[in-house]
C-alpha cells in the first residue's frame, strides 16, 4: 500500500502538473448572496449608529501603582515592525525616546488610576472588510 506521501513523491518527479492538480482545494464555494447594495447599506448603517459607553469605574487612590522602572520595562517588551495606531505612530518612536518618555508615560498611567479613563480611549474603530471569493485558487509555487 503506497502513502499519501509516497505518492505526492512520484507524481513530483514524475508528473508534475498532477502533482499541482492534487494539491488544490476539492470542496471550493463559489459565490454568495450578499450584493453589493446590500453590503454598502450594512456597512453604512454600522457607521451611522452612535456606540453607548459608559465610563469606566472610578478607582480613588493616590497611591501610584506604576514605576518609570516598570514603564521602562514594558516598552522594551513592545514589538517592533508593526501596523500604526490612528495617530500614525509606531512602537519603534517609543522604544526610541523610551528614557524621555517614559515619567510622561507613568504620569499619564497612575493619573488614569486616580481619575479614569479618558472617554476617548475607550472607543474603538473597526472597520469591515469585503472579502471575494474566487473559484480558482492558484497554487503558491507550481510549473509555469
Amino acid at each position: 500500500m503506497v502513502s499519501r506521501r509516497e505518492e505526492l513523491i512520484f507524481l513530483g518527479k514524475n508528473n508534475p502538473k498532477l502533482f499541482w492538480k492534487e494539491l488544490q482545494p476539492k470542496n471550493i464555494q463559489i459565490g454568495n448572496n450578499i450584493t453589493a447594495s446590500k453590503w454598502f447599506d450594512y456597512v453604512r448603517q454600522l457607521y451611522e449608529q452612535v456606540p453607548k459607553v459608559d465610563p469606566p469605574p472610578l478607582v480613588n487612590t493616590d497611591i501610584e501603582l506604576f514605576t518609570v522602572q516598570e514603564v521602562e520595562m514594558g516598552i522594551k517588551k513592545l514589538g517592533v515592525g508593526k501596523a500604526k495606531d490612528l495617530a500614525e505612530l509606531q512602537a519603534e518612536y517609543l522604544k526610541w525616546g523610551s528614557k524621555i518618555l517614559a515619567p510622561h508615560i507613568t504620569n499619564i498611567f497612575n493619573n488614569i488610576v486616580q481619575q479614569g479613563l479618558p472617554t476617548n480611549w475607550t472607543t474603538s474603530l473597526t472597520i469591515p472588510l469585503f472579502k471575494a471569493v474566487t473559484s480558482i485558487i492558484p497554487p503558491i509555487i507550481g510549473p509555469s
